[in-house]
């Protein structure tokens, strides 16, 4: 089973990390991250296989976000596959906003994407969130991060066909 097939769209989910500066004027624009760098890889090793990326990244992203712009920005879309990478936010913006985000809401918003993913027939890649080591934010991974990396983890045991355990 090859994850990735011939003729196939594919569709990159989250954050910042995603959107990486992207320029949505140009619809098509990948932008200097991962899923450019992803993209522009598998583009030159596989020349002739015809896929088609896009990147839909949202920059300051929390998990209810993505999912409030879910319909529009993946399931209208089609894709044959989506790669999801949220979470950082739910635990960025408890401490710089004040806009706490529970494991559980986080849970059930990335549970909520992943399931209607699955009911398109779509194949799905889970990036889990990570934080970078800053010892003026090494409080935040057991007050609240771990719990979301966890959950992620567990709901991409159930949903998806593969698992990127970035925050490892």
């Amino acid at each position: 089973f090859m994850l990735i097939q011939e003729n196939d769209f594919i569709l990159f989910q989250g954050d910042s990390i995603t959107d990486a500066g992207r320029n949505r004027a140009l619809s098509e624009d990948l932008a200097w991250g991962y899923a450019g760098k992803a993209a522009a890889l598998f583009n030159e090793r596989h020349p002739d296989m015809g896929v088609r990326f896009l990147n839909r990244g949202v920059s300051g992203d929390r998990s209810c976000d993505m999912l409030a712009r879910w319909k529009e920005d993946c399931i209208d879309l089609k894709p044959n596959l989506v790669s999801i990478m949220i979470g950082v936010n739910d635990t960025w913006r408890r401490y710089d906003s004040g806009l706490s985000t529970s494991a559980k809401d986080y849970a059930d918003h990335l549970e909520s994407a992943l399931r209607q993913v699955r009911d398109l027939g779509a194949r799905i890649v889970v990036i889990s969130p990570y934080l970078l080591p800053a010892e003026d934010k090494v409080h935040w991974r057991a007050e609240d991060f771990d719990e979301k990396r966890d959950a992620c983890e567990g709901l991409a045991a159930r949903y998806a066909d593969a698992y990127l355990p970035m925050d490892a």
